[in-house]
Order: structure tokens, then C-alpha cells, then sequence
């Protein structure tokens, strides 16, 4: 029950984010969309923007594995791909900024998971101090990135797009994959 009850209610929230911005999708409607309680709602997440960080997650894993890319520059192809086929979903959701932002969000998870792939190729040593400082700066540019393409302020393809984030990635960091 336990991964179903979630699945329904990352669903739900996938089908409300492409038809409102997140200020305006509410618990309530998540639950009801979910067909679920609110009660069972925070037994999952602490609330809707727990939801929404948590699918990006679960996105960003499924396309950071060696079945689905086969470098970083594999997986900001398929980040910009996925931006090119959901990009009212991904409007929606960088609607709100600051504090519990998608962006935000994207940041601090993007960081995680580059610190988790160099670790792996480095026997468990993870970032020296100069390479967490530029990661610091990629890692928050991002998102900015992301949201200003997604909002058709660059008119890179998605290839371009790898492309250009891969060559200002940390070149000490490029190369580490899974």
C-alpha cells in the first residue's frame, strides 16, 4: 500500500502542476485528486512542496543511471529533452522561487548528487574545497539556467544546451560517472 498511496500522490500532483503553478495546488486537492485522505497525505509529506521536491528526485535518479546516460552531458541532454516535452509542467513549477522553490529544490539535490557520484569513483573521499566552491556556483546556475530556458529565454536545442553546461562543469568533476 505504502508505494502505491505515494505513486498516487506523485501523480496527482504531476497532473495538477500542468494545469496550476504550485501557490495555487493546495494539500486538499492533492489528497482528493490522489483519492486519498488528507490524513494519509501527511503520512507521506510533511506538505505539497515535499511532494514536488520528491519528484524531482525520483526524476533525476531514473535519468542518473548508466542505463539512461552515460556521462553529465548525457544527463542534461535528457534534463532538456524532458524540459522540451513537459515545459508547462516545468513553467508551473518554477513559478514559485525562494524559499521551497523548485529551484531551489533543484539546487540542493543537483549538489547531493554530483557529491554522491564523485564519492562512489573516489573510493568514498568526496570533494576537495576548490571543487565544492565552483560546484557551489554550477550548482546554483543551474537551476537559473533551467528556469530562463524553460521560460524561452535561450533558444539552445537540448544538445546545446549539454553542451554548454557540461563545458563550465568543475573539469575536475566532468569526466566522474557512475
Amino acid at each position: 500500500m505504502t508505494d502505491r498511496t505515494r505513486k498516487d500522490i506523485m501523480r496527482a500532483y504531476n497532473t495538477l502542476i500542468k494545469k496550476s503553478c504550485m501557490d495555487k495546488i493546495t494539500v486538499a486537492q492533492l489528497a482528493k485528486e490522489a483519492g486519498i485522505s488528507k490524513a494519509t497525505f501527511y503520512r507521506y509529506f510533511k506538505d505539497k512542496y515535499d511532494v514536488m521536491n520528491y519528484n524531482y528526485k525520483v526524476l533525476l535518479d531514473s535519468m542518473a543511471t548508466p542505463e539512461k546516460s552515460s556521462s553529465y552531458k548525457d544527463l542534461y541532454r535528457n534534463l532538456y529533452k524532458y524540459g522540451q516535452e513537459n515545459w508547462k509542467f516545468l513553467q508551473n513549477a518554477f513559478e514559485t522561487i525562494g524559499r521551497n522553490s523548485f529551484g531551489e529544490y533543484i539546487e540542493t539535490y543537483s549538489m547531493q548528487l554530483v557529491e554522491k557520484i564523485t564519492m562512489h569513483n573516489r573510493g568514498g573521499l568526496g570533494l576537495t574545497e576548490m571543487e565544492q566552491l565552483q560546484c557551489d556556483v554550477f550548482s546554483r546556475g543551474i537551476p537559473y539556467m533551467y528556469r530562463k530556458w524553460i521560460f524561452d529565454k535561450y533558444s539552445l536545442n537540448p544538445d546545446e544546451a549539454a553542451q554548454a553546461l557540461y563545458e563550465i562543469m568543475p573539469s575536475t568533476l566532468r569526466d566522474l560517472w557512475w
